[in-house]
Protein backbone atom coordinates (compact mmCIF):
# COMPACT_ATOMS: atom_id res chain seq x y z
CA UNK A 1 0.00 0.00 0.00
CA UNK A 2 1.23 3.59 -1.03
CA UNK A 3 2.28 5.80 2.02
CA UNK A 4 1.64 9.60 2.47
CA UNK A 5 5.46 10.12 2.00
CA UNK A 6 5.63 7.82 -1.86
CA UNK A 7 2.85 9.89 -2.34
CA UNK A 8 4.41 13.20 -1.93
CA UNK A 9 7.55 12.18 -3.32
CA UNK A 10 5.78 11.12 -6.76
CA UNK A 11 4.18 14.47 -6.30
CA UNK A 12 7.46 16.58 -5.87
CA UNK A 13 8.55 14.27 -9.24
CA UNK A 14 5.52 14.53 -11.31
CA UNK A 15 6.13 18.51 -10.35
CA UNK A 16 9.92 18.69 -11.69
CA UNK A 17 9.36 16.61 -14.49
CA UNK A 18 6.88 19.40 -15.75
CA UNK A 19 8.94 22.10 -14.62
CA UNK A 20 11.80 20.54 -16.66
CA UNK A 21 9.35 19.94 -20.10
CA UNK A 22 7.95 23.25 -19.74
CA UNK A 23 11.25 24.87 -19.76
CA UNK A 24 12.33 22.45 -23.06
CA UNK A 25 9.01 23.40 -24.45
CA UNK A 26 9.84 27.43 -23.80
CA UNK A 27 13.45 26.33 -25.22
CA UNK A 28 12.38 25.18 -28.23
CA UNK A 29 9.19 27.57 -29.36
CA UNK A 30 11.40 31.10 -28.25
CA UNK A 31 12.30 31.29 -31.85
CA UNK A 32 8.93 31.73 -32.95
CA UNK A 33 7.47 33.09 -29.98
CA UNK A 34 7.27 36.81 -32.36
CA UNK A 35 5.42 34.48 -35.05
CA UNK A 36 3.01 32.67 -32.29
CA UNK A 37 1.95 36.03 -30.68
CA UNK A 38 1.82 38.44 -34.11
CA UNK A 39 -0.93 35.37 -35.07
CA UNK A 40 -2.69 35.15 -32.02
CA UNK A 41 -3.11 38.82 -32.39
CA UNK A 42 -4.25 39.12 -35.41
CA UNK A 43 -6.89 36.11 -35.29
CA UNK A 44 -7.77 37.87 -32.29
CA UNK A 45 -8.15 41.01 -34.49
CA UNK A 46 -10.34 39.74 -37.45
CA UNK A 47 -12.07 36.53 -35.67
CA UNK A 48 -15.51 38.79 -35.59
CA UNK A 49 -15.00 38.52 -39.46
CA UNK A 50 -14.16 35.22 -39.29
CA UNK A 51 -16.72 33.94 -36.76
CA UNK A 52 -20.11 35.77 -39.77
CA UNK A 53 -17.61 34.02 -42.81
CA UNK A 54 -17.77 30.36 -40.65
CA UNK A 55 -20.95 31.16 -39.87
CA UNK A 56 -22.22 31.11 -43.81
CA UNK A 57 -19.90 28.79 -45.32
CA UNK A 58 -20.24 26.27 -42.09
CA UNK A 59 -16.83 24.66 -43.53
CA UNK A 60 -14.22 25.57 -40.57
CA UNK A 61 -11.34 24.76 -43.10
CA UNK A 62 -12.45 26.72 -45.86
CA UNK A 63 -13.74 29.73 -43.81
CA UNK A 64 -9.98 29.64 -42.08
CA UNK A 65 -8.56 29.60 -45.41
CA UNK A 66 -11.04 32.83 -46.53
CA UNK A 67 -9.88 34.38 -43.42
CA UNK A 68 -6.49 33.86 -43.55
CA UNK A 69 -6.43 35.19 -47.46
CA UNK A 70 -8.36 38.74 -46.09
CA UNK A 71 -5.43 39.16 -43.33
CA UNK A 72 -2.84 38.59 -46.59
CA UNK A 73 -5.03 41.62 -48.54
CA UNK A 74 -6.28 43.93 -45.43
CA UNK A 75 -2.61 43.52 -43.34
CA UNK A 76 0.53 41.54 -44.91
CA UNK A 77 0.47 42.71 -48.59
CA UNK A 78 -0.02 47.03 -47.29
CA UNK A 79 2.70 46.28 -44.75
CA UNK A 80 4.62 44.51 -47.10
CA UNK A 81 4.72 47.56 -49.86
CA UNK A 82 5.46 50.36 -47.19
CA UNK A 83 8.42 48.02 -45.97
CA UNK A 84 9.76 47.90 -49.23
CA UNK A 85 8.88 51.78 -49.95
CA UNK A 86 10.92 52.81 -46.63
CA UNK A 87 13.98 50.88 -48.00
CA UNK A 88 14.16 52.36 -51.31
CA UNK A 89 13.44 55.85 -50.01
CA UNK A 90 16.22 55.16 -47.48
CA UNK A 91 18.53 54.17 -49.69
CA UNK A 92 18.11 57.08 -52.22
CA UNK A 93 18.48 59.70 -49.15
CA UNK A 94 21.65 57.81 -48.05
CA UNK A 95 23.02 58.30 -51.50
CA UNK A 96 21.57 61.57 -51.88
CA UNK A 97 21.56 63.92 -48.77
CA UNK A 98 24.48 65.67 -49.49
CA UNK A 99 23.43 66.90 -52.80
CA UNK A 100 20.13 68.25 -51.18
CA UNK A 101 21.54 69.82 -47.87
CA UNK A 102 24.29 71.72 -50.18
CA UNK A 103 21.61 74.31 -52.08
CA UNK A 104 20.14 74.64 -48.96
CA UNK A 105 23.54 75.39 -46.74
CA UNK A 106 24.44 77.67 -50.16
CA UNK A 107 21.16 79.60 -49.84
CA UNK A 108 22.47 83.39 -47.41
CA UNK A 109 18.62 83.87 -46.97
CA UNK A 110 18.16 80.65 -45.67
CA UNK A 111 21.38 80.30 -43.76
CA UNK A 112 21.13 83.66 -42.62
CA UNK A 113 17.46 82.73 -41.01
CA UNK A 114 19.03 80.04 -39.50
CA UNK A 115 22.25 81.69 -37.93
CA UNK A 116 19.32 84.30 -36.40
CA UNK A 117 17.76 81.51 -34.44
CA UNK A 118 21.06 79.74 -33.42
CA UNK A 119 21.66 83.64 -32.21
CA UNK A 120 18.18 84.57 -30.68
CA UNK A 121 18.95 80.74 -28.71
CA UNK A 122 22.55 81.63 -27.37
CA UNK A 123 21.10 85.56 -25.89
CA UNK A 124 18.13 83.46 -24.50
CA UNK A 125 19.70 80.82 -22.59
CA UNK A 126 23.60 81.76 -23.13
CA UNK A 127 24.09 78.51 -24.66
CA UNK A 128 27.07 78.98 -28.42
CA UNK A 129 26.07 76.93 -30.64
CA UNK A 130 28.51 76.94 -33.50
CA UNK A 131 26.87 75.69 -37.13
CA UNK A 132 28.95 75.96 -39.96
CA UNK A 133 28.04 74.90 -43.79
CA UNK A 134 31.29 72.21 -43.40
CA UNK A 135 30.06 70.65 -40.39
CA UNK A 136 26.40 70.37 -41.27
CA UNK A 137 27.90 68.74 -44.62
CA UNK A 138 30.28 66.41 -42.20
CA UNK A 139 27.50 65.28 -40.15
CA UNK A 140 24.90 64.95 -42.95
CA UNK A 141 27.29 62.56 -44.71
CA UNK A 142 28.10 60.62 -41.83
CA UNK A 143 24.32 60.33 -41.13
CA UNK A 144 24.01 59.02 -44.93
CA UNK A 145 26.27 56.75 -44.32
CA UNK A 146 24.46 55.19 -41.19
CA UNK A 147 21.50 54.88 -42.83
CA UNK A 148 22.99 53.08 -46.17
CA UNK A 149 24.38 50.73 -43.80
CA UNK A 150 21.58 50.27 -41.67
CA UNK A 151 19.38 49.68 -45.04
CA UNK A 152 21.52 46.90 -46.36
CA UNK A 153 21.38 45.35 -42.82
CA UNK A 154 16.91 45.46 -43.17
CA UNK A 155 17.70 44.28 -46.46
CA UNK A 156 20.06 41.49 -45.22
CA UNK A 157 17.13 40.18 -42.99
CA UNK A 158 14.72 40.38 -45.52
CA UNK A 159 14.90 36.19 -45.96
CA UNK A 160 14.41 35.46 -42.28
CA UNK A 161 11.88 37.95 -42.27
CA UNK A 162 9.83 35.82 -45.26
CA UNK A 163 10.67 33.11 -43.39
CA UNK A 164 8.41 34.61 -40.02
CA UNK A 165 5.98 35.67 -42.93
CA UNK A 166 5.11 32.15 -44.15
CA UNK A 167 5.26 30.58 -40.93
CA UNK A 168 2.65 33.53 -39.53
CA UNK A 169 0.53 32.56 -42.28
CA UNK A 170 0.86 28.78 -42.29
CA UNK A 171 -0.12 29.47 -38.11
CA UNK A 172 -2.77 32.03 -38.81
CA UNK A 173 -4.88 28.82 -40.58
CA UNK A 174 -4.82 26.62 -37.85
CA UNK A 175 -5.72 29.60 -35.34
CA UNK A 176 -8.73 30.65 -37.37
CA UNK A 177 -9.76 26.89 -37.91
CA UNK A 178 -10.27 25.92 -34.45
CA UNK A 179 -10.17 29.13 -32.97
CA UNK A 180 -14.10 27.64 -30.96
CA UNK A 181 -12.05 25.15 -29.52
CA UNK A 182 -9.24 27.13 -27.71
CA UNK A 183 -11.74 30.02 -26.68
CA UNK A 184 -13.34 27.94 -24.80
CA UNK A 185 -10.32 25.38 -24.04
CA UNK A 186 -8.62 28.39 -22.36
CA UNK A 187 -10.10 28.94 -18.52
CA UNK A 188 -9.73 25.05 -17.85
CA UNK A 189 -6.23 25.23 -18.83
CA UNK A 190 -5.48 27.59 -15.81
CA UNK A 191 -4.77 26.64 -12.27
CA UNK A 192 -7.85 29.14 -11.43
CA UNK A 193 -11.33 28.80 -10.56
CA UNK A 194 -13.31 28.40 -13.68
CA UNK A 195 -15.38 32.03 -12.85
CA UNK A 196 -11.44 33.64 -12.65
CA UNK A 197 -10.28 31.95 -15.43
CA UNK A 198 -13.09 32.97 -18.00
CA UNK A 199 -12.56 36.99 -16.50
CA UNK A 200 -8.45 36.62 -16.95
CA UNK A 201 -8.99 35.54 -20.75
CA UNK A 202 -11.52 38.23 -21.50
CA UNK A 203 -9.29 40.74 -20.11
CA UNK A 204 -6.67 39.73 -21.81
CA UNK A 205 -8.88 39.65 -24.94
CA UNK A 206 -10.16 43.42 -24.44
CA UNK A 207 -6.61 44.50 -23.40
CA UNK A 208 -4.96 43.11 -27.10
CA UNK A 209 -7.98 44.46 -28.97
CA UNK A 210 -7.71 48.12 -26.81
CA UNK A 211 -4.14 48.11 -27.50
CA UNK A 212 -4.70 46.74 -31.77
CA UNK A 213 -7.50 49.93 -32.05
CA UNK A 214 -6.18 52.50 -29.88
CA UNK A 215 -2.36 51.89 -30.49
CA UNK A 216 -1.73 50.42 -34.00
CA UNK A 217 -5.13 51.61 -35.59
CA UNK A 218 -4.60 55.24 -34.74
CA UNK A 219 -0.79 55.36 -35.28
CA UNK A 220 -1.76 53.76 -38.80
CA UNK A 221 -4.08 56.79 -39.53
CA UNK A 222 -2.12 59.43 -37.92
CA UNK A 223 1.57 58.54 -39.84
CA UNK A 224 -0.73 58.30 -43.55
CA UNK A 225 -1.92 62.19 -42.92
CA UNK A 226 1.43 62.82 -41.56
CA UNK A 227 2.87 61.23 -44.61
CA UNK A 228 0.30 62.22 -47.27
CA UNK A 229 0.84 66.11 -45.95
CA UNK A 230 4.51 65.73 -46.70
CA UNK A 231 3.75 64.32 -49.64
CA UNK A 232 1.80 67.56 -50.79
CA UNK A 233 3.90 69.72 -49.86
CA UNK A 234 6.80 68.84 -51.73
CA UNK A 235 9.12 67.63 -48.00
CA UNK A 236 11.44 64.65 -48.98
CA UNK A 237 10.90 61.43 -47.27
CA UNK A 238 7.29 61.34 -46.86
CA UNK A 239 6.88 57.53 -46.81
CA UNK A 240 9.99 57.47 -44.22
CA UNK A 241 8.53 60.15 -41.73
CA UNK A 242 5.07 58.67 -42.09
CA UNK A 243 6.10 55.95 -40.74
CA UNK A 244 8.15 57.46 -38.14
CA UNK A 245 4.78 58.92 -37.33
CA UNK A 246 3.79 56.26 -36.86
CA UNK A 247 5.83 54.78 -34.46
CA UNK A 248 5.99 57.80 -32.19
CA UNK A 249 1.90 57.89 -32.26
CA UNK A 250 2.04 54.70 -30.65
CA UNK A 251 3.62 56.08 -27.91
CA UNK A 252 1.28 57.43 -24.96
CA UNK A 253 2.46 60.97 -24.20
CA UNK A 254 4.23 61.40 -27.04
CA UNK A 255 3.05 61.62 -30.57
CA UNK A 256 3.58 62.39 -34.15
CA UNK A 257 3.77 66.52 -33.12
CA UNK A 258 8.15 65.32 -32.92
CA UNK A 259 7.56 65.41 -36.59
CA UNK A 260 5.72 67.72 -38.21
CA UNK A 261 6.33 70.48 -35.97
CA UNK A 262 10.33 70.65 -36.28
CA UNK A 263 9.04 70.40 -40.07
CA UNK A 264 6.44 73.15 -40.25
CA UNK A 265 9.44 75.23 -37.95
CA UNK A 266 12.03 74.55 -40.79
CA UNK A 267 9.82 75.51 -43.44
CA UNK A 268 8.85 79.01 -41.79
CA UNK A 269 12.99 79.06 -41.65
CA UNK A 270 13.68 78.42 -44.85
CA UNK A 271 10.87 81.10 -46.38
CA UNK A 272 7.93 78.76 -47.59
CA UNK A 273 5.46 80.39 -44.66
CA UNK A 274 2.33 79.20 -46.59
CA UNK A 275 4.18 75.67 -46.56
CA UNK A 276 4.94 75.87 -42.93
CA UNK A 277 1.77 77.45 -41.68
CA UNK A 278 -0.24 74.84 -43.71
CA UNK A 279 1.55 71.68 -42.17
CA UNK A 280 1.20 73.00 -38.63
CA UNK A 281 -2.64 73.62 -39.28
CA UNK A 282 -3.01 70.70 -40.66
CA UNK A 283 -0.80 68.77 -37.57
CA UNK A 284 -2.75 70.81 -35.42
CA UNK A 285 -6.48 70.73 -35.80
CA UNK A 286 -6.42 67.11 -37.73
CA UNK A 287 -3.37 64.52 -37.15
CA UNK A 288 -3.97 66.21 -33.42
CA UNK A 289 -7.56 65.66 -32.95
CA UNK A 290 -7.60 61.85 -34.56
CA UNK A 291 -6.71 60.22 -31.27
CA UNK A 292 -9.86 62.09 -29.87
CA UNK A 293 -12.05 61.66 -32.42
CA UNK A 294 -11.34 57.56 -32.93
CA UNK A 295 -10.21 56.43 -29.44
CA UNK A 296 -13.62 56.34 -27.43
CA UNK A 297 -15.05 54.86 -31.04
CA UNK A 298 -12.71 51.72 -31.08
CA UNK A 299 -11.64 51.65 -27.86
CA UNK A 300 -14.22 52.62 -25.57
CA UNK A 301 -13.79 51.81 -21.61
CA UNK A 302 -12.01 48.46 -22.83
CA UNK A 303 -8.17 49.30 -21.50
CA UNK A 304 -9.05 50.38 -18.05
CA UNK A 305 -5.75 51.36 -17.47
CA UNK A 306 -4.47 54.76 -16.34
CA UNK A 307 -2.44 56.79 -18.91
CA UNK A 308 0.91 56.59 -17.55
CA UNK A 309 0.29 52.93 -16.46
CA UNK A 310 -0.02 52.06 -20.09
CA UNK A 311 3.31 54.67 -21.14
CA UNK A 312 5.35 52.99 -18.72
CA UNK A 313 4.04 49.29 -19.65
CA UNK A 314 4.76 50.30 -23.61
CA UNK A 315 8.43 51.76 -22.69
CA UNK A 316 8.84 48.43 -20.68
CA UNK A 317 7.99 46.21 -23.33
CA UNK A 318 9.72 47.98 -25.59
CA UNK A 319 12.80 47.19 -23.96
CA UNK A 320 12.10 43.57 -22.88
CA UNK A 321 10.19 42.47 -25.99
CA UNK A 322 11.08 44.30 -28.90
CA UNK A 323 8.22 45.66 -31.10
CA UNK A 324 6.19 43.44 -29.66
CA UNK A 325 6.51 45.34 -26.66
CA UNK A 326 3.34 47.55 -27.83
CA UNK A 327 1.48 44.71 -27.52
CA UNK A 328 3.02 42.72 -24.87
CA UNK A 329 3.56 45.39 -21.98
CA UNK A 330 0.25 46.16 -21.41
CA UNK A 331 -1.24 42.83 -21.72
CA UNK A 332 1.48 41.59 -19.12
CA UNK A 333 0.54 44.42 -16.87
CA UNK A 334 -3.00 43.94 -17.04
CA UNK A 335 -2.79 40.61 -16.70
CA UNK A 336 -0.76 40.94 -13.78
CA UNK A 337 -2.81 43.26 -12.13
CA UNK A 338 -6.40 40.55 -12.39
CA UNK A 339 -4.23 37.52 -10.79
CA UNK A 340 -2.83 40.36 -8.36
CA UNK A 341 -7.09 41.35 -7.32
CA UNK A 342 -7.49 37.15 -7.81
CA UNK A 343 -4.91 36.60 -4.46
CA UNK A 344 -6.39 39.88 -2.76
CA UNK A 345 -9.61 38.51 -2.43
CA UNK A 346 -8.68 34.66 -1.84
CA UNK A 347 -10.04 32.80 -5.39
CA UNK A 348 -13.51 34.08 -4.11
CA UNK A 349 -15.29 33.90 -7.32
CA UNK A 350 -18.42 35.81 -5.86
CA UNK A 351 -17.21 39.11 -6.16
CA UNK A 352 -15.87 41.07 -9.36
CA UNK A 353 -12.12 42.70 -10.00
CA UNK A 354 -12.12 46.57 -9.54
CA UNK A 355 -11.78 48.20 -12.78
CA UNK A 356 -7.87 48.80 -13.81
CA UNK A 357 -6.73 52.37 -12.94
Amino acid sequence: MTTERERQARWLLLLAACGVALYLTFQILRPFLSVLIWSAVLVLLFFPLHRRIAHRLRRPSLAALCSVLLVILVVLVPVGFVGAAVGAELARFAQNAQERIGPILADPMAGGRVQETLDWFALKTGLEVEVSPEKIADLVGSLSQTALKGTFNVLGGVFGASMKLILVVFTLYYLFRDAERIREGMPAQLPLPRGDAERLVARTGEIIQASVNGNLVIAAIQGLLGGAAFAVLGLPGAIVWGVVMTILSMLPLVGSFLVWAPAAAWLVLSGSWGKGLALALWGGLVIGTIDNLLRPRLVGGRARMHELSIFFSVLGGLQLFGMLGFLVGPVVVAVARSLFEIVLRGGDEGSEPAPAG
